[in-house]
């Protein structure tokens, strides 16, 4: 199932802005939304520490053991991989994550989540670069950070996204694990 949606789904998911500030309230509504879906499934979940956020992990689960969870109101999912803060480019988002698992929660009438391995994205990045080009995120207010990264269309990050861990889930429950 790469798809997957929750029986009553968050009635709001985007940003009033293109500010940071929103779009880090939007995603935390995508986190909340993939906790619920995954303790509708049976997961044990809790919410990351802020080290472990910088980790770029924002949930840890019963299994897999960590979930970064990316919201994207857009037509296309914004993929981070680097930040230019205080005059310095650093690597960020999947060029970082330590996370297992990226959820990335794709907002509508009927939010859908895509679940994607981050070494996957990250190995088909330089080539959405090359097809894409690329992209930056929202500022930061006072303009103090912007994120690089790119812009894939939703297609794209189907055809990279897997069954997820709720299915693994599920066949393990079968099995008697």
């Amino acid at each position: 199932m790469i798809l997957q949606t929750l029986q009553n789904p968050p009635q709001t998911l985007q940003p009033s802005s293109q500010h940071f500030s929103d779009s880090l309230r939007a995603g935390r509504q995508g986190e909340d939304y993939i906790k619920a879906l995954l303790e509708e499934q049976g997961f044990r979940v809790t919410r990351a520490t802020m080290p472990a956020q910088r980790r770029g992990i924002d949930l840890f689960v019963s299994r897999p053991k960590s979930v970064e969870v990316k919201t994207c109101w857009t037509k296309r999912c914004f993929l981070e991989f680097a930040r230019f803060t205080r005059g310095i480019h650093e690597p960020s988002g999947l060029a970082t994550t330590e996370a297992d698992w990226w959820a990335i929660v794709r907002p509508g009438d009927e939010p859908k989540v895509y679940w994607c391995r981050p070494a996957i994205l990250w190995k088909r990045c330089s080539q959405w670069m090359e097809r894409y080009g690329q992209a930056y995120g929202p500022q930061e207010r006072g303009g103090r950070a912007k994120s690089h990264g790119v812009m894939v269309p939703w297609q794209d990050i189907a055809s990279v996204a897997t069954a997820g861990p709720a299915e693994r889930h599920e066949a393990s429950i079968e099995r008697g694990e």
